[in-house]
């Protein structure tokens, strides 16, 4: 038979799960927040470099360019990270 301080030990394990939860939630939709915000400056940053070649008359070739390339591939990866992260959170 159960004691009232048995009941009350589950009901505390209880919220305190359920707290956990949200804590978590909470930071992953933070996360998110980061990542469309860091993705807006990477494509801003992407953008500038872009109009500044074009500007100097250079050729932009995406596949010659380390340096394009390199910022696409961290672009595509915070996509990637922003994609999991709020998959996660369509979950809860």
């Amino acid at each position: 038979m159960s004691t009232i301080w048995d009941v009350l030990k589950e009901s505390f394990n209880d919220a305190l799960g359920k707290a956990e939860e949200l804590k978590d939630l909470g930071q992953d939709k933070i996360d998110i927040l980061k990542l469309k915000n860091k993705m807006t400056k990477d494509l801003s940053r992407l953008g500038a470099t872009i109009y500044e070649m074009y500007n100097n008359g250079e050729t932009i070739d995406f596949d010659d360019n380390d340096k394009l390339k390199k910022m696409l591939d961290e672009l595509k990866d915070i996509e990637k990270q922003l994609k999991e992260k709020e998959k996660k959170v369509s979950k809860i």
